[in-house]
């Protein structure tokens, strides 16, 4: 039973030490920036780096729809070797094409975002447009 409760401690003490750093990298950087100094010895002011917004959510959505079918295109294989695999099995089996269909959907909206990226990209830009002359408008009234 000692056991269990140092393992459960540890566990525990990890998480809360996990989680503050993660709160001070992600929501308190200029603390860490100023404990660290990592401002100082620098010459150079700031980097400028101005990307359009769209550019950012284009390279997004491309990288989102690799990733899909990057993800879809071993689980396709396997359903389709196992689909296969059932149906020349002597004995009668339930093959299942259904099994396939989920991978098929992936692959294709997988391509349907690298596709169509600037379509999409352009329905967010109009989204963000109208919602921020909604904001303007009732912050005037």
């Amino acid at each position: 039973m000692g056991a269990i409760m140092w393992i459960l401690l540890t566990t525990i003490v990890q998480l809360i030490i996990y989680s503050l750093v993660f709160y001070y990298l992600i929501f308190k950087t200029d603390v860490v920036v100023q404990k660290l100094q990592l401002e100082k010895g620098f010459s150079e002011e700031q980097f400028a780096f101005n990307v359009h917004r769209s550019s950012i959510l284009s390279v997004i959505i491309i990288i989102t729809g690799m990733l899909v079918i990057v993800n879809a295109i071993p689980t396709l294989c396997k359903q389709l070797f196992l689909y296969i695999q059932e149906l020349q099995m002597p004995v009668k089996s339930n093959a299942d094409i259904t099994k396939v269909l989920p991978p098929i959907a992936q692959l294709i909206i997988g391509l349907v975002l690298i596709g169509s990226q600037k379509q999409i990209v352009n329905f967010i830009e109009r989204k963000r447009r109208n919602t921020v002359i909604q904001d303007e408008q009732i912050s005037n009234s």
